[in-house]
């Protein structure tokens, strides 16, 4: 894939291609991102179903802001990045499985927000209780039927053909804070917005401080 992407890369700053050209390459551009995208969410699985879980000390703000980062270029359009705090934001967990619960919890928010409204948010909202870490992910987005609300969490699943996303994101999700001893639950409302909430345990004993 990559070598491929390398080859449309070369063809953009080698040759003056027409429009139409253009628009079949940017088709294939397109298809080989999302196949990049299906590989990398098929290895963080492997990964979760393969490592043991390690407590580590992390600084939630700075990853947060991060993926925030990261994603706000991903969208034609304004989206509100919020993030708020009831206490630390330093927590001892697994680094690499909660940056990418978060990672995916952010990014569907986007992909799913409202285009009509003139204000489309997403806001991570994180508190820690003595031995439960809370970090809900809401947004004022198109919302999920009551319908689809199990079946989201599912394997490959999508609510729509039109769907961009590969069906693999809170499925991931799920098998990560699972295999963390948590638990997630969802809360949606069509037209008005999807809060996903995500109870860790604390850890406050021995950690590794990377």
């Amino acid at each position: 894939l990559l070598s491929i992407k390398g080859i449309i890369t070369l063809i953009f700053h080698a040759y003056d291609v027409s429009s139409d050209v253009e628009k079949y390459l940017r088709m294939v551009e397109s298809s080989i991102n999302k196949l990049d995208g299906n590989i990398r969410e098929i290895l963080e699985y492997s990964r979760n179903s393969r490592l043991e879980v390690k407590h580590e000390k992390m600084n939630l703000e700075s990853t947060i802001n991060s993926i925030f980062q990261e994603v706000k270029y991903s969208v034609d359009s304004h989206v509100l990045l919020e993030m708020a705090f009831e206490g630390e934001s330093e927590v001892f967990s697994d680094r690499s499985r909660l940056t990418t619960v978060l990672k995916n919890l952010i990014s569907n928010s986007i992909r799913y927000r409202r285009k009509d409204i003139e204000a489309p948010f997403v806001k991570v909202s994180v508190k820690q209780e003595p031995e439960m870490l809370l970090i809900k992910v809401s947004d004022n987005g198109v919302g999920i039927p009551k319908e689809q609300r199990e079946k989201v969490f599912e394997m490959f699943y999508r609510g729509n053909s039109a769907s961009s996303g590969t069906g693999l994101g809170l499925y991931i999700v799920k098998e990560i804070v699972n295999k963390m001893d948590g638990r997630v639950v969802l809360d949606s409302e069509p037209g008005k917005g999807t809060a996903i909430t995500i109870s860790l345990p604390i850890h406050h004993d021995t950690y590794i401080s990377l």
